[in-house]
């Protein structure tokens, strides 16, 4: 008995001990935190964090799947630390600076897992999606531009942060292993839009801009003295950033809801979606609006193709939208009409595609260098006649210069053709693996496929009106990328067993993905 009595005693002295291991190492990363950036109190947050999160990882039965589900959870709050800089300000093609971001802690947790797990087994499967083919050439070939570059520094920051969202890919294909671990990781991408949709509300009540780190005025590229409407935003970004969030996941909450049996889901989902396409109201993008529209109309003919829907939904969908439409006429008609009528930004963007196709022209191979249209705009071989005032002024305070708000004139104008090739490779690979999903039994698997070729559309159509490289919305498009292939292996995995196939680069070419054990 004492023997017996004097192991639990022993045992819990451990247990206290490993805890107050935890709270220290906790409290010591919070410490650090805050002595780095000068004792701030807008980072006690990240304090409190480092404690709980280091608690909740030591007492949970699966910490692997709970640094999963805080990766995805965290990823659309703009909470981080500078660690490199340009000495830009903003956006100058891609990021001027390189950080540690709040979800980069459960990233860097499940980067060992993974490594662990493939040194521990080196026989299991490794997983490598079609769509890391172009990606990885778009890296090295990113990378070679520099050469060609006005500031070096900008294509390294940004060929560093594909190769982040590389490792994304590759670790969220590998470590969701089954169904549960997907509808889990889904689940945790849908709480987020319902905590963005409260931010956005927020905002919008109290006419002002905030991140949960308390930067205001910098969350944005308006101040409120310049823009027609107050537009709101979240902690994704500004509005048109937070616009772009809702067209890509209010789609894949929709496949996911109207491909559900279960009412309970339903329930549950439906006022989501709704209170996100309010929410996009909110941020006044026009661009968010032609893109979601477009993106929801491709959603309804896949869905009534699929019979996901019926004519009884149309029916009830078109006396729903009347209604709303006539509801929101008369709350935010004068809003929306200023908005739409609203030309100031249409002139320099305009002008911003003139500079890019001369970049275009003058090096057609290898571009200006990536990450670099900003610091290169002003050369008289691109704007013989100089920026215009309105093109110095509009976006951006101190920062005089902006990107060209095309996302495809913007990859040809900094990498090239060569460069543009590849990115329209790699959106090709991603929409014929969403639309792979299209063909299956599985309602479930299909709706995500036609939820994810619906935000794919209106990610799309966005991109041509947009810069569409804001830090967090693209690792979140590279999330949602991995959820694609994500569904497509599961499936195989189910109805055929594991993949078999033809050479890694033949594969890739033709659209198929690679599956080998090592």
């Amino acid at each position: 008995m004492k023997s017996s009595a004097s192991a639990i005693n022993e045992n819990n002295r451990r247990f206290i001990l490993f805890y107050f291991l935890i709270i220290f190492a906790g409290c010591l990363t919070g410490l650090i935190t805050c002595l780095v950036t000068g004792m701030q109190i807008k980072w006690f947050v990240v304090y409190l964090f480092a404690i709980l999160f280091f608690l909740a990882f030591t007492l949970t039965k699966r910490p692997k799947k709970f640094a999963l589900g805080f990766f995805i959870f965290s990823i659309p709050f703009f909470i981080g630390k500078q660690i490199i800089s340009s000495g830009y300000q903003l956006n100058t093609g891609g990021p001027s600076s390189l950080g540690i971001f709040l979800y980069d802690i459960p990233l860097l947790l499940l980067l060992v897992y993974f490594v662990a797990e493939k040194v521990q087994n080196r026989d299991s499967a490794f997983y490598l999606p079609s769509v890391f083919y172009p990606l990885a050439f778009t890296i090295i070939w990113g990378f070679i531009t520099f050469v060609n570059s006005v500031e070096p520094m900008l294509t390294i920051i940004e060929t560093i942060w594909l190769c982040k969202m590389a490792v994304i890919l590759i670790i969220m294909t590998n470590l969701v292993q089954d169904k549960k671990d997907l509808i889990f990781v889904l689940t945790i991408l849908i709480a987020g839009l319902f905590i963005q949709e409260i931010v956005t509300f927020t905002q919008a009540y109290f006419q002002k801009w905030f991140t949960f780190t308390g930067d205001v005025e910098r969350s944005t590229f308006l101040e409120g003295s310049h823009a027609d409407v107050f537009r709101a935003g979240g902690t994704v970004g500004p509005h048109n950033v937070q616009s772009a969030y809702y067209v890509l996941l209010i789609p894949l909450a929709s496949g996911l809801c109207f491909s559900c049996k279960k009412n309970i889901v339903r329930f549950v989902l439906l006022p989501i979606i709704l209170s996100g396409i309010f929410a996009l109201i909110m941020t006044y993008s026009r661009n968010g609006y032609v893109s979601f529209i477009i993106a929801m109309t491709a959603f309804v003919l896949l869905a009534w193709h699929k019979n996901f829907i019926t004519r009884h939904h149309i029916i009830l969908g078109v006396c729903g939208i009347t209604v709303a439409s006539l509801i929101i006429f008369t709350l935010f008609g004068d809003n929306l009409i200023a908005r739409i009528r609203s030309t100031a930004a249409i002139g320099p963007r305009l002008e911003g595609m003139e500079i890019a196709l001369n970049m275009v022209r003058h090096h057609p191979f290898i571009g200006v260098g990536l990450n670099n249209f900003s610091v290169a705009m002003s050369d008289v071989n691109y704007s013989p006649e100089g920026l215009s005032a309105m093109q110095q002024t509009y976006f951006g305070g101190e920062f005089i210069r902006t990107a060209v708000h095309n996302k495809f004139l913007l990859v040809a104008s900094q990498t090239g053709l060569i460069g543009f090739c590849l990115f329209m490779w790699m959106l090709y690979i991603i929409y014929s693996y969403a639309a792979k999903l299209l063909k299956v039994q599985s309602r479930f698997y299909g709706g995500i496929g036609i939820g994810m070729i619906a935000a794919m559309i209106g990610a799309s159509i966005q991109m041509l009106f947009d810069i569409y490289n804001s830090d967090l919305l693209i690792t979140i498009f590279w999330v949602l990328v991995s959820i694609i292939f994500i569904s497509h292996k599961l499936h195989s995995q189910e109805g055929k067993g594991a993949l078999r196939g033809r050479p890694l680069l033949r594969q890739a070419l033709r659209g198929d993905c690679c599956e080998r054990s090592y």
